[in-house]
């Protein structure tokens, strides 16, 4: 309904004039009508859990990172040569891939969680990883690991601040 501004009558529609005085009513006929209430509402906010969740996550991807990096440069510049085997590749793939994928989800996901379902597989992958290397250094010390002691360290960094992550992102979801 508009309601004409020189005579106050209301009209039905979008009217180009006033159907009882004869004023043009062109600029509001032109003008788009807009719902009330807004359309898009923000999905949703950001808290302080799902910030603290994302900063640990990217301070653990970088320590994966760097345990990455150690694994690479036993090559060249320690004088160690590891085996190049195919069980060396298949942790340089899962030393690559996993924190990179999480780095990504993290970048995405910018602290949105949509559902817990990612967060519990990074809670599984990191308690997994954590024990693993662990067992792995307890049992047999720092030779699965290019004989490099940081790689170890910087393992169960990365790893304890993604389980710290998931679990603090799991215990801010709100739905």
């Amino acid at each position: 309904m508009i309601t004409c501004p020189k005579c106050g009558h209301a009209l039905a529609g979008n009217p180009r004039c006033c159907g009882y005085c004869g004023e043009s009513l062109v600029s509001d006929y032109f003008r788009r009508t807009e719902p009330e209430e807004p359309v898009i509402e923000q999905l949703h906010h950001i808290g302080a859990g799902a910030t603290a969740a994302m900063t640990l996550g990217i301070f653990g991807s970088i320590a994966l990172l760097g345990a990455l990096a150690f694994h690479m440069t036993a090559l060249f510049g320690y004088g160690i040569t590891p085996e190049m085997d195919y069980m060396w590749w298949i942790i340089t793939l899962l030393m690559a891939v996993l924190p990179v994928v999480y780095l990504v989800q993290i970048a995405v996901l910018r602290g949105i969680r949509f559902s817990l379902l990612f967060d519990c597989v990074w809670l599984f992958l990191a308690g997994c990883g954590l024990s693993i290397v662990t067992q792995a250094y307890l049992d047999r010390g720092s030779l699965p690991f290019c004989g490099l002691v940081a790689i170890p360290y910087l393992l169960v960094v990365g790893c304890s601040l993604v389980l710290v992550a998931s679990i603090t992102a799991i215990l801010s979801y709100q739905k």
